[in-house]
Order: C-alpha cells, then sequence, then structure tokens
C-alpha cells in the first residue's frame, strides 16, 4: 500500500531488505537493555539544507531563499529549479511536523514505527525503522516524489538522529527528546535532476532537525496504517489499530 502528499512518496509495506542493509542493519534483534522511546513528538527542521557532489560539501543554501548549486566547473542550477514543481522536493519543506513513535515489538526490541499525526503529509502514515542500544535510530522515509520517473528509482530519503533523555532523568524514564537529527535525500549519477541537467555523480541534500516529546502515545481520531516490521511486513497484533 502507497500513500502520497504533493512532495512526498511514503513507503508502506515494500521496505527492501537491500535498502535497510545499507542502514547497517541485518532484522530486528533485542536491545541490551529496555529503552522506551514511544510517545508523541514534534519535530522542528533547520531552515540551512547543506548540498553534497560525491560526498563534498558545494553549498549551504538558507531553504526559504534558495540559491545557485555547482554540479561541476561548467554547471550550476538554481535550487528553486528543483522545488518550483508540485512533483518537486524540498527537503526543509516536505517533512512530518508531529508523529507518534511506536515500539510495535516492545521496549527490548530494536524494531521502531513512525506515525505521521501532523499537519504535512497525510496523516496516518507509517513508516519503519531500527533503533540502536545506544539510542540512536534510522528510518527510511521513502523514495523522492522527483518530476523524473528515473529518479524515483534512485532518490533515496533517511532520517537518523539519537533520543535523548532530559538531565536528571531517571533509568527508567522515558525518552524526552530528539537530537543531532539529520534527514539525506541522495541522487545517483544517472538521473535527470532537472530537464536537460543530468547527473553525471551523485547529489545529496542534509537538513537537521530535533524533535521534543510532548506527550504519551496517542494518536487521537487518525486513521493509522498497520503497524510493520523492518522489512515492510505486516505485524498481526497492533493496538493501535482496531
Amino acid at each position: 500500500m502507497k500513500r502520497f502528499d504533493l512532495r512526498y512518496e511514503a513507503l508502506i509495506g515494500m521496505l527492501a531488505t537491500g535498502v535497510l542493509l545499507g542502514l547497517g542493519a541485518t532484522g530486528c534483534w533485542e536491545l541490551e537493555e529496555e529503552t522506551a522511546v514511544e510517545g508523541n513528538y514534534t519535530l522542528t527542521y533547520d531552515d540551512v539544507i547543506r548540498v553534497y557532489v560525491n560526498d563534498s560539501l558545494v553549498v549551504e543554501l538558507d531553504g526559504a531563499n534558495g540559491g545557485t548549486i555547482p554540479l561541476t566547473d561548467e554547471i550550476e542550477i538554481e535550487y528553486d529549479e528543483l522545488c518550483s514543481g508540485e512533483d518537486a522536493i524540498c527537503p526543509s519543506e516536505a517533512y512530518w511536523d508531529e508523529v507518534a513513535i511506536y515500539q510495535p515489538l516492545g521496549v527490548d526490541n530494536a524494531l521502531l514505527n513512525a506515525v505521521n499525526i501532523g499537519s504535512i503529509g497525510e496523516e496516518g502514515v507509517r513508516l519503519a525503522g531500527l533503533l540502536g542500544n545506544d539510542a540512536t535510530f534510522d528510518l527510511l522515509l521513502g523514495l523522492s516524489a522527483s518530476a523524473n520517473e528515473q529518479c524515483l528509482a534512485i532518490g533515496i530519503s533517511l532520517a537518523e538522529g539519537q533520543f535523548v533523555k532530559s538531565a536528571g532523568a531517571n533509568r527508567n524514564a522515558f525518552y524526552d527528546g530528539v537530537e543531532d537529527g539529520t534527514i539525506s535525500l541522495t541522487y545517483g549519477a544517472g538521473c535527470e535532476i532537472t530537464p536537460g541537467v543530468t547527473l553525471s555523480a551523485g547529489l545529496r541534500f542534509e537538513t537537521d532537525f530535533y524533535g521534543d516529546r510532548t506527550g504519551d502515545l496517542d494518536v487521537g481520531d487518525v486513521e493509522v496504517d498497520p503497524a510493520i516490521d523492518e522489512n515492510g511486513d505486516p505485524i498481526d497484533e497492533d493496538p493501535l489499530v482496531d
């Protein structure tokens, strides 16, 4: 099942094992100790967008005002060209502003689900990710909704970060925030990133975010997609879904 918003294609039920291997994960596992990160979180994004060509930083842009991206010594493109149409994606604009973080297999397992309960995108979409023993996490956000079909198979969007506790919180307290969050959108060489401009190198956009836990897990009246494991397969028992 797929859900769409204007600038974003979320993967539901088809997270590829090969992509998760790229995250350094080979499957769910039990954590060394219980790590309770469930709850509702608000997300705040940085206005700065870093642009990399072949993993080299070439420019930092203000997402609100755009700017010029040097692809090669001879070729430049305007950031607004990538964000001017309904099918373009702008990392600082496209992502959810409020999520419910859910641990379908319990707080002693690495599996995470994130459910969209905010004002950006379609409510109820669920994404899968994995939690590390140090409370870091990786989420596969989906394929980019590029104007070019070739890019749909090449552009991969990921989120990573770390759950944190407030100073002085006891050992069993819920984690109450996210720090060092980064969303990245990567296109491979060969993608026609905009009409007439085909990438000869990898192109990656990054923007930073942080999160604040606003309360216990509560999806309200949102119709939520069924829980999924790290391979995108449905989980039979899910209290979030009637």
